[in-house]
């Protein structure tokens, strides 16, 4: 009675959300204990199955790595038994070659002793092994390779005295050898990744000691891991994740193995003053190959398995739950049992909802009953409210869409409020106007300016950027062969096009000059590609030009071509100019350079040339050839011009071989070996009579060769025009 006096006394609206929300308690009350009760259950199973695959990943490891851990021993107790001799190498490498064919994970044999004498069975991608034998012994000391086809038949052996090819590798330096002779039994080095595989890997070994105890060697294995991250793809967990880490938490597998290792951010390696003895074919397929390095955990950037390892060290358990990103998990840390060797862990992380998310499907299912009659009670509110909030949500979008200056999608909002229809207009006014003033401005600068609250002045920043210019050939002469509206609505196809590749590579038009562009990369907003960007967009705009020169030839229109020179390197960038007027802009001795580049290619007869602050930060993206090193016109420093001809994955054979042989014309002509030099430019001129490049060195080489320039010679050549 009372409860019923109590609905009587409210508004109609009120008592039906009294009773609405009464109704909700009772249905979630009965969901809950229902869930509850059923979820220790489903959890109490999830961690029998967690278990279980723990185990399966535990045996696949121990099998896979089993071979290598006993292969070393037994090669350690046959040469300590005298049955092999570290003398004599060649007896131990028919044994060593069929271990690495019967075994498809192990890549390499290892057998070094204290002296630096070396065995090296190494199989390659393709299937063949190679032997590399180091005997420093010997006089003189000398390395050899044994080079086998894929059915096993030498097919070469070389041998090298030369003692910078016997110092390049001293295996008593490296960490399998070091470890196990610590450790006086079996060591695993650390996780690292098989250059010519492409695949992370790890070095078993064990040492060799005399009856005595004294150290006599070193026996590795190497260990390709990546068929454990096959494994583990195929491993089932649902929505879950497996992985195997060391103790350092760097990833030994994973199951998308690209995700194990990652491109080295780490300076390469100086050149060694002569060039590795290695006469064997790689045979990785002709595929180019990167300096990669193994990935540690927090790098793969997965929330969930950074936050399990993050619970991990602060609770100091092995199997939890947590939650990350609202979403609860179970996880798993097991460590390899001792006998099989490698220090690993291996990690299972599974959404807690893979196992109790049918509980959760099936109080859905019950709480529908009481989200219909909610939801009839609320829908006449929200007939009428939308009518007046959805335009205004809608209108709030596009004024922030305005603010981050995207101008493109159109202002679609018709309603019969009147002040809305008005507001909407507006900012349709608004944005038209805004898209006109897109086509003077940078977008970039503008949006930046927005984000700011900045207004704009006058003053700049120095910056590093990457600054083109681009120019037309002879563009003087066709001017005054057509009608200047003709030429205009050429010119601007043209800019249009030019300026569309520029922008489609993150780059900055900073102003059209004549038949010229300007633009840079690295401003507004920092771009560590921007030498990238601005070459794949320098040889878009050569594919672009030559598209359109071929459709204005067939309409009998003059053709265009472009000259374009990059530079990077440090400018003033801002705005000068006025008050009142001002233009955002790039100033300095590097723009100054890329416009003299631009300039050179008249000189040249090139059409990209690029400096040397350019050419270092994309020597690995890019073919190149090398031009000419230069002293421009009012500065006292030389500089290195390279030519960019293409992309290194897209660029013809043809092409790089005919820039190889570019390279080694170009350093012969450097040391002032004319013949050689002039040899090697005439053959590239005889194969193309119209290279103007070879042409000029062809005439360089004679001419110096009839009056020698001297031992002060730097090669420099004076770049007088602008």
């Amino acid at each position: 009675c009372a409860l019923s006096a109590a609905f009587h006394s409210l508004p109609t609206r009120r008592s039906s959300d009294l009773f609405v929300f009464l109704l909700v308690v009772c249905v979630l009350s009965i969901m809950v204990a229902n869930h509850f009760q059923n979820r220790r259950a489903v959890l109490s199973q999830a961690e029998r199955l967690l278990d279980q695959a723990t185990r399966t990943v535990i045996a696949k490891v121990g099998h896979y790595l089993s071979p290598a851990a006993n292969l070393v021993q037994m090669t350690s107790r046959l040469c300590d038994q005298g049955t092999f001799s570290l003398d004599s190498p060649e007896e131990l490498e028919p044994l060593t070659i069929e271990v690495l064919r019967s075994y498809p994970q192990l890549t390499m044999y290892n057998v070094a002793d204290k002296h630096g004498n070396f065995l090296m069975p190494k199989e390659f991608p393709d299937g063949h092994i190679d032997t590399k034998f180091i005997r420093r012994t010997d006089n003189p000391p000398s390395v050899t390779w044994k080079c086998r086809d894929r059915s096993g038949n030498v097919v070469n052996v070389a041998t090298s005295t030369q003692l910078e090819h016997v110092e390049q590798y001293d295996p008593r330096g490296r960490p399998w050898y070091k470890g196990a002779r610590d450790a006086d039994g079996s060591f695993w080095t650390d996780i690292y990744v098989l250059f010519t595989d492409q695949k992370p890997g790890v070095i078993a070994s064990y040492p060799i000691r005399s009856a005595d105890g004294e150290l006599e060697g070193v026996v590795g294995l190497d260990i390709e891991l990546g068929q454990l991250s096959e494994f583990l793809q195929q491993l089932e967990l649902g929505n879950g994740i497996a992985l195997i880490v060391n103790d350092s938490n760097t990833l030994v597998a994973f199951p998308d193995a690209s995700r194990v290792v990652k491109p080295s951010d780490e300076p390469p390696p100086s050149k060694p003053a002569i060039a590795p003895f290695d006469p064997c074919p790689a045979g990785v397929g002709g595929k180019p190959l990167e300096r990669l390095k193994a990935v540690q955990v927090e790098e793969l950037g997965i929330d969930a398995v950074s936050a399990a390892f993050r619970q991990r060290k602060i609770g100091k358990v092995d199997q939890f739950s947590f939650e990350s990103r609202g979403q609860k998990f179970l996880a798993s840390f097991t460590r390899l049992p001792q006998e099989v060797g490698a220090p690993w862990t291996v990690v299972l992380i599974v959404p807690e909802d893979d196992f109790v998310g049918y509980l959760k499907r099936a109080n859905q299912t019950s709480a529908i009953i009481g989200i219909v009659i909610l939801c009839f009670a609320v829908l006449c509110a929200r007939v009428l409210s939308n009518g007046i909030s959805q335009p205004i949500i809608i209108l709030a979008g596009q004024i922030k869409r305005l603010k981050d200056f995207q101008l493109d999608q159109p202002v679609g909002v018709k309603s019969r409020i009147h002040e809305i229809q008005s507001m909407s207009d507006a900012i349709s006014t608004m944005q038209t106007g805004l898209r006109a003033f897109n086509k003077y401005v940078p977008a970039t600068l503008v949006r930046e300016l927005i984000h700011t609250g900045e207004e704009a002045r006058i003053g700049g920043q120095p910056r590093q950027l990457t600054i083109m210019f681009t120019d037309i050939a002879d563009f003087t002469t066709i001017s005054e062969a057509i009608g200047s509206e003709d030429l205009f609505v050429q010119l601007s196809e043209y800019f249009d096009r030019l300026t569309q590749a520029i922008q489609k590579h993150s780059g900055t038009v900073d102003k059209f000059i004549g038949d010229s562009i300007m633009a840079f990369w690295g401003a507004p907003h920092h771009n560590d590609r921007q030498a990238i960007d601005a070459c794949r967009a320098a040889l878009m705009c050569r594919d672009v030009s030559e598209e359109l020169n071929r459709q204005w030839l067939e309409q009998g229109k003059p053709a265009f071509q472009t000259r374009i020179g990059l530079h990077s390197g440090e400018a003033i960038v801002g705005n000068v100019g006025s008050n009142e007027r001002m233009n955002y802009t790039a100033m300095g001795d590097s723009t100054n350079l890329a416009s003299r580049l631009e300039g050179a290619n008249k000189v040249y007869g090139t059409q990209i040339l690029v400096s040397d602050a350019t050419f270092r930060q994309v020597t690995d993206e890019f073919i190149f050839r090398p031009v000419d090193i230069v002293r421009v016109k009012g500065k006292q420093q030389a500089i290195g011009v390279h030519e960019l001809l293409g992309d290194q994955k897209r660029t013809d054979k043809d092409v790089v071989d005919r820039c190889a042989r570019f390279v080694v014309a170009f350093e012969a002509y450097r040391v002032q070996d004319w013949k050689k030099a002039a040899s090697v430019y005439e053959e590239l001129l005889a194969s193309c009579p119209d290279d103007s490049l070879a042409q000029i060195y062809v005439q360089r080489c004679r001419l110096h060769a009839a009056a020698p320039p001297g031992p002060n010679w730097d090669g420099v050549f004076e770049l007088e025009t602008k």
